[in-house]
């Protein structure tokens, strides 16, 4: 019987998903942690601005280190198990012939997952200079238009859309105070 000689792709791929979910639970980390400078809940039991970063946090956290431990296991039992490795491969060759509803593969999901946590660490960090509304706005825009290759238009209404949704729930309904920024500051007088 001839030995098949099994390429380290599947290998390195779930590697790099570990490392893909091992940022994304950093992230619900990062968020849990700086939640509690904003008020959580207030003393008379309302929401206050720390909430929702927990509450994403906590989910992030949870989700993100569920897939990791899930990926760190599939990496040592490839590493362990040669003959994993040979069915993981097969495995992912078919999977990446398989094409989801929008003609992807799984390596370009997975790309495009990688970017769009990247983005968001990248937006979480403007929050401080543009304030929390215009950076969703850019954030909503960059995954819609370069992410998921929307129209501008199109991608541009969704987004006014969106940030218009998180303004009138958190701002004018819930009155929760949302990070205006440096640039909000300045353009608003906050």
């Amino acid at each position: 019987m001839t030995q098949l000689r099994i390429p380290p792709i599947a290998k390195e791929e779930t590697f790099g998903q570990a490392i893909l979910f091992a940022v994304v639970t950093g992230v619900g980390v990062f968020l849990m942690a700086t939640a509690g400078q904003y008020t959580v809940i207030s003393d008379d039991g309302e929401l206050g601005g720390g909430f929702l970063p927990l509450a994403a946090g906590i989910v992030l956290a949870l989700l993100g280190g569920t897939q990791f431990v899930a990926a760190a296991v599939r990496v040592g039992r490839l590493a362990r198990d040669g003959q994993a490795l040979e069915v993981a491969e097969a495995r992912r060759r078919s999977e990446a012939a398989e094409l989801d509803i929008f003609g992807r593969t799984t390596a370009q999901r997975m790309g495009q997952l990688g970017t769009v946590v990247l983005a968001i660490i990248v937006s979480v960090a403007l929050v401080p200079l543009l304030g929390l509304l215009l950076s969703l706005l850019l954030l909503s825009l960059f995954i819609s238009a370069a992410v998921e290759r929307r129209g501008w238009w199109a991608s541009l209404l969704v987004s006014a859309a969106s940030v218009g949704l998180v303004y009138l729930i958190f701002d004018v309904l819930l009155a929760l105070p949302l990070p205006g920024g440096l640039l909000g500051d300045a353009v608003f007088g906050g």
